[in-house]
């Protein structure tokens, strides 16, 4: 029954992060077309319903991370994402000398909503049959990969800019990552078409223990 209460949580914070933070987020660009004088009556309000919704959605992450774990976390998503869109999903990782334990909340978290926003951009761009996660946690830093066998991304991720079209949840990871002083790269594979390659330091700039 626990579990089964963690899931829950984990599901209502990834709705309302991913699916009604990014609804929010077009409609601020959207108002910003606007008059001024009515720009000025709407942002404040919407501004302060986005804050409340991030506040809660990481509250129900924080927990999911603290009782589950990062990989046992990683796991559930994959298999939600399996299950919803019928594409087949595979998932690899690795952790020197269990260090999971020194990786902060934050960093987890973040690890975390890279998986969720890259499932999301399969699943509703890619057209793929199959994916591939993999996670390996070393001493000094994270590794992870996100890939699929779709119609792959031409996007350079250097320039990559704001649009609905583009992506809004992956230039928000980008941004994150970058903020945590790690990297967002597109690599080459022969199986894979896209692969995003991401690394994340572990240290003190990114809360380790």
């Amino acid at each position: 029954m626990e579990k089964q209460n963690q899931v829950i949580k984990s599901s209502i914070g990834d709705i309302l992060h991913d699916e009604i933070g990014q609804q929010l987020t077009i409609l601020k660009l959207k108002i910003s077309h606007l008059e001024p004088n009515i720009q000025d009556q709407i942002l404040p309000d919407l501004i302060s319903i986005q804050k409340n919704i991030r506040e809660i959605a990481h509250d129900f992450s924080k927990t999911q991370v603290d009782n589950l774990g990062l990989i046992t976390s990683a796991q559930g998503l994959i298999n939600e994402a399996e299950k919803n869109s019928g594409i087949e999903g595979s998932f690899e990782y690795s952790i020197e000398n269990e260090l999971e334990n020194n990786i902060s909340y934050q960093l987890k978290n973040l690890v975390l909503n890279c998986i969720q926003e890259g499932l999301n951009n399969i699943i509703k761009h890619s057209r793929a049959s199959k994916f591939l996660i993999t996670i390996s946690i070393h001493e000094d830093f994270i590794d992870l990969s996100i890939a699929d066998n779709g119609i792959g991304l031409k996007q350079n991720f250097d320039n990559m800019i704001l649009t609905e079209e583009t992506g809004i949840g992956l230039f928000r990871i980008k941004e994150r990552i970058k903020a945590f002083k790690g990297s967002l790269d597109l690599v080459d594979s022969d199986e894979y078409s896209t692969v995003l390659f991401i690394t994340l330091p572990i240290g003190e700039l990114n809360g380790k223990n």
